[in-house]
């Protein structure tokens, strides 16, 4: 196995190479590929595996984040009451965003688990 193999195993911890085999093999898919540089550069740059490992990544969430039961492909802040897609980037753009940040802080400072409603209009026309 020469450098190049080694670095990306490391960069990918859900990677692991099986000696007795030869072969690289993904712990979240149970996908097995050769050892070669270009096709695991393949394999890790794919859909795929880019939602197994956001997903994967998405069970280590905040407290106030939950999966949504209406929406079942996202998750709900119960801080906001709003809904966020399970990828990485969307929950980390969240959670330090201003409006999170200030509902987490007014949360702590009354030492209790609180709400923050949404501006709701009303539907009911004036007679």
């Amino acid at each position: 196995m020469d450098k190049v193999t080694k670095r990306l195993l490391k960069q990918n911890p859900e990677l692991e190479f099986l000696k007795d085999q030869g072969i690289v093999k993904c712990k979240l898919s149970g996908h097995e590929m050769a050892c070669k540089v270009d096709v695991i550069e393949c394999y890790v740059k794919g859909k795929r595996f880019r939602r197994l490992r956001d997903s994967h990544q998405a069970e280590k969430l905040p407290e106030h984040l939950s999966s949504s039961v209406l929406h079942k492909d996202k998750l709900f802040c119960s801080l906001t009451s709003s809904y966020i897609n399970c990828t990485t980037s969307n929950i980390e753009k969240h959670t330090t965003g201003r409006k999170y940040q200030r509902a987490l802080q007014q949360c702590k400072n009354y030492g209790k688990f609180c709400f923050v409603r949404k501006h709701v209009k009303s539907c009911h026309k004036k007679t």
